[in-house]
């Protein structure tokens, strides 16, 4: 693997990762999805476990079908800047576009944190909800939400 070392190779590095994360998502490869979470998230003893974690996701495929990208926008690159809620990693925010398969769109908030040469997604799961708004919700430490 390449090393990653300046602003754009992060940023295309980021957008790749986001990426394949779906793609596994939608293969229901939930093992390499939950490989994906932060792993300082993972660590912690109160963490969701991957049959936890594993459940999730089906269920939310259950309800959507598929995720089907529209656009995945990073609307914050934060590289070498000091931050406590991140540890002092690199971070980006972003916005994701999808459609599921009866066409209706969805948004999620991104939030991704760098950590030796790889991206990981700050979101432990997603959860289903059932409204005549279509609206979908994916769950981390920060309260991620769609519309």
């Amino acid at each position: 693997m390449a090393m990653i070392t300046n602003g754009a190779d992060k940023l295309v590095a980021l957008e790749t990762r986001i990426r394949h994360f779906y793609e596994s998502m939608n293969r229901h490869d939930f093992t390499k999805c939950y490989a994906m979470i932060d792993p300082r998230v993972v660590s912690k003893s109160e963490a969701l476990t991957i049959s936890q974690y594993t459940h999730s996701l089906e269920r939310y495929l259950d309800r959507f079908a598929s995720i089907n990208l529209v656009e995945i926008g990073i609307t914050g690159l934060h590289l070498n800047e000091p931050n406590k809620l991140y540890e002092g990693r690199d971070f980006a925010l972003g916005k994701t576009v999808w459609e599921d398969d009866d066409g209706n769109r969805h948004e999620f908030s991104e939030r991704w944190v760098f950590q030796d040469g790889a991206w990981y997604t700050r979101s432990t799961g997603f959860v289903p909800i059932h409204s005549s708004g279509h609206t979908a919700e994916k769950t981390d430490n920060s309260d991620l939400r769609t519309q």
